[in-house]
């Protein structure tokens, strides 16, 4: 009654608008992925109203009735006039009840808690470690978590010590399903006929081990989760740091919030698994302040930091500009705690005193910094001296480890600091905030910088600039993502 409620008053106001727009967007539309790629086994992946435009028209998503029809595929349900979408609703990756017009965001929802339970397995087998990958198999913002997230489940699906297999919650039901489908587009999974990403079941000592950050998940799906530890089962999380309740600053109000909520929501669990000791101390020393009573488990393991396989020629993929003259670069998404502003200040003083040197900056824009990427977008520097990607591919990002003069982590707080490792990992020399994190990771081989003004950066820079390259530097030992994903699972074992 809600929905056709909702379907007849948004019909009523915008109807012929809306048409007029959904015909502009089929002629102009800049979906970049293909939206064949959807059909079949993947199709109960699609989430973007966008692409369901698209695959409507295209004739690969049917519409039910001609004049006044209704078209369903994936997480979507689109109310159409003559074909053409004009309310839709969404249950998105983030388990947010979404309405649009067309391809319109009009409002979001909260959603009453899902009441399905996992089922139990009746059949005999070792125990299972589900890696659950969060909205990953919907979209990917190629920024650190899902890096972590994608390296460890490829590393997971290589060995046969333990039983591994990568899940994500479905956004509709909220019971976890097996990502094979997300796995085979990867190149993950040798056999690719047939793909099904079936409902998982549950037996005692199974772990189910979140990799991403999401409150409304788990509290939608807490019922869910109850009934997989009631099962036998354990739950744990991977914790990438905690420095929005130690630096709320950094972030928007409303994601402060939601971030602590999740933490305070896993606490509960069994297992608590920090990407460096840093982090899990920060966390011990989090629990102790807040009194919170909790008896979960928790340990750290270090990330890898090793890419997967160049392909030939990688290196053409890099505009000449780049390589012209030295670079140095930093990989992490546009956020305030990144250090940023001091970065490009720094090197504007190294461009002002004559030095010939470009700053490379890899990283989707994220919050706060609409002033820094107004800043970038109007510097006489940009494409000269100054580049941005906002979505490197892997290729990509590995030709500029491999050519860059050094690597500059001027992050002021961090969980564990992958471009360190990865910097570390190609031999390159990294410069980085003095901060604990970093002398755990990277320990006396990389060049430390300590204060806020433009000169610490640019000094360090200097340096590297001047250094004899006939000398090798020191390079600390950095893991394999094989390597860090044996360490969890030795940690995992510990706990069970």
């Amino acid at each position: 009654m809600f929905e056709r409620q909702i379907f007849y008053a948004m019909l009523v106001v915008n109807s012929v608008c809306t048409c007029a727009a959904t015909v502009w967007i089929k002629k102009n539309s800049l979906v970049k992925d293909d939206p064949h790629d959807l059909v079949g086994a993947s199709m109960h992946l699609l989430f973007d109203v966008k692409t369901l435009t698209k695959l409507i028209d295209i004739g690969e998503v049917k519409v039910k009735g001609k004049i006044l029809g209704v078209a369903e595929a994936g997480t979507l349900k689109a109310w159409c006039l003559f074909g053409v979408p004009i309310v839709v609703r969404q249950y998105n990756p983030n388990f947010k009840e979404k309405w649009h017009i067309g391809r319109w965001p009009l409002l979001s929802l909260s959603r009453t808690p899902s009441s399905h339970v996992v089922r139990t397995e009746t059949e005999d087998r070792p125990p299972c470690l589900y890696l659950s990958l969060g909205s990953l198999p919907f979209y990917d913002n190629r920024s650190g978590i899902p890096r972590v997230a994608k390296n460890l489940c490829r590393e997971g699906l290589r060995q046969d010590a333990i039983k591994f297999v990568p899940v994500y919650p479905d956004p509709v039901t909220g019971v976890y399903r097996r990502a094979d489908s997300w796995c085979a587009k990867q190149g993950w999974l040798t056999d690719k006929a047939n793909v099904v990403d079936e409902e998982i079941s549950v037996r005692p000592g199974d772990w189910l081990v979140q990799t991403m950050i999401n409150a409304n998940a788990l509290e939608f799906d807490a019922a869910y989760l109850a009934s997989f530890r009631q099962a036998g089962g354990r739950l744990g999380a991977i914790l990438h740091d905690i420095i929005a309740e130690e630096h709320p600053e950094f972030f928007k109000p409303r994601d402060g919030l939601l971030f602590s909520k999740w933490l305070r929501l896993i606490v509960s669990y069994d297992g608590i698994f920090a990407i460096s000791k840093a982090t899990e101390d920060a966390f011990k020393a989090w629990l102790k302040r807040t009194n919170l009573d909790s008896s979960v488990q928790i340990g750290h393991f270090h990330l890898g930091a090793d890419f997967k396989k160049p392909q030939e020629n990688m290196c053409n993929c890099l505009p000449a500009q780049i390589t012209a003259r030295p670079f140095f670069l930093q990989v992490s998404t546009l956020e305030p705690r990144k250090g940023y502003e001091q970065l490009l200040s720094s090197f504007e003083v190294l461009w002002a005193s004559g030095v010939e040197v470009n700053l490379v900056i890899v990283g989707r824009r994220g919050w706060m910094m609409s002033k820094f990427v107004r800043r970038m977008k109007n510097h006489p520097a940009l494409n000269k001296n100054l580049f941005w990607f906002a979505g490197a591919s892997d290729d990509e990002l590995l030709s500029l480890y491999k050519l860059a003069t050094g690597v500059v982590v001027a992050s002021e707080a961090e969980g564990f600091g992958l471009s360190v490792a990865e910097g570390l990992w190609h031999g390159k020399p990294v410069i980085a905030r003095d901060i604990p994190v970093f002398r755990e990771i990277g320990n006396e081989g990389l060049i430390y910088f300590s204060g806020m003004s433009s000169e610490a950066i640019a000094n360090a820079v200097r340096i590297v600039l001047h250094r004899d390259p006939s000398k090798s530097i020191f390079k600390p030992k950095t893991l394999t993502w094989a390597e860090s994903f044996a360490n969890f699972a030795q940690l995992l074992q510990k706990f069970s």
